[in-house]
């Protein structure tokens, strides 16, 4: 193996690389919170000969890992080996007892074994005779049960039961879907063991207003027959209202510098030959509670009144001179 170079075969050497896979697992679906149904008042049959037939429900504690190489399980319960026979089955998505009862309650232990590593999964089981809800549910709206158009909003649904309920949130334009199944985008739900909130990314007026509903659903799972779903609901009525602002209602809103309007009186009055007193400057007059103006012409000083008064209601006020005084001079 090699190129050709001119009259001259250069040779390539060869290397050999070994590639190792890292296999570890790939996959679990473990959850460290499980209910499993038990029946308390199971009733007997007999058969034929008269002996006694009790009835062997089945539930699933679940528990699928994918690993590469595939790993070996092992189930331990309260610290001890779980042996497969009448009442434990070991598979592939997890540990199968028969004819439960309220001492299967407790953490099982999975692990999982791999030549190179070990997985340990604790998986808190509880169990429940039928699905109902203990609390609520109760839904916890924002102040005054309004939200503004525009803004974000939250709701917040308490429920509680055995099992711990599911929060399910609707709109009373689509009683049967759920709001983050109507808009994805725009409605969110987080829920944990007893709160389902709800987000509102971006309310709209008037569409939002109306009745929502909070429905808490305790069920059992799909693979126990025979037993029923326990479910809750409430509702609030939410108002949306437009966002507030302000409407002027005279052209007063507008800045008015009225230093500026002084400065402009007091070179009038000085080009008219008026004098001031206490002084015929801007900090002079500032905490004045007096101004004198003095000329021996009154009608110079009713025409510069006059021209200050016109001056001021460009700007949307009005000048009213307390007082006129006339001073004689001997």
């Amino acid at each position: 193996m090699g190129r050709q170079e001119g009259e001259q075969f250069v040779d390539m050497g060869r290397v050999v690389a070994e590639v190792i896979v890292q296999r570890s697992i790939v996959f679990t679906d473990c959850p460290q919170e499980q209910w499993i149904p038990i029946n308390k008042n199971a009733s007997h049959q007999m058969d034929r000969a008269g002996t006694v037939i009790r009835p062997q429900p089945s539930v699933t504690i679940r528990c699928a890992i994918q690993a590469l190489p595939p790993p070996i399980i092992f189930w331990r319960f309260k610290g001890q080996p779980v042996a497969t026979g009448s009442h434990y089955v070991t598979s592939n998505i997890g540990l199968t007892l028969f004819d439960p009862t309220e001492q299967d309650a407790g953490v099982y232990t999975v692990i999982a074994k791999q030549p190179t590593q070990t997985a340990v999964f604790d998986i808190r089981v509880s169990v429940f005779t039928q699905p109902w809800i203990t609390y609520g549910p109760v839904i916890v709206g924002p102040y005054a049960n309004s939200m503004v158009s525009g803004c974000e909003a939250y709701l917040q649904c308490l429920a509680d039961g055995n099992p711990p309920p599911t929060i399910h949130w609707y709109h009373q334009r689509d009683p049967q879907t759920e709001l983050q199944n109507l808009d994805p985008h725009k409605y969110f739900v987080n829920t944990n063991s007893r709160l389902g909130m709800l987000r509102v990314v971006r309310v709209h007026y008037p569409e939002d207003s109306g009745v929502y509903f909070c429905r808490a659903l305790a069920s059992v799972p799909h693979m126990y027959d025979g037993r029923k779903n326990a479910e809750a609901e409430a509702k609030l009525t939410v108002n949306v209202t437009l966002r507030p602002h302000l409407i002027p209602l005279t052209t007063m809103h507008q800045f008015v510098d009225v230093d500026l309007i002084t400065e402009t009186a007091l070179s009038s009055c000085e080009e008219s030959g008026i004098d001031l007193l206490p002084g015929g400057r801007l900090s002079d007059l500032e905490y004045a509670g007096d101004v004198v103006l003095l000329s021996e012409d009154p009608g110079k000083l009713q025409a510069f009144l006059e021209s200050l008064n016109g001056s001021v209601a460009m700007s949307g006020m009005h000048f009213a001179p307390s007082k006129r005084k006339m001073l004689l001079h001997d």
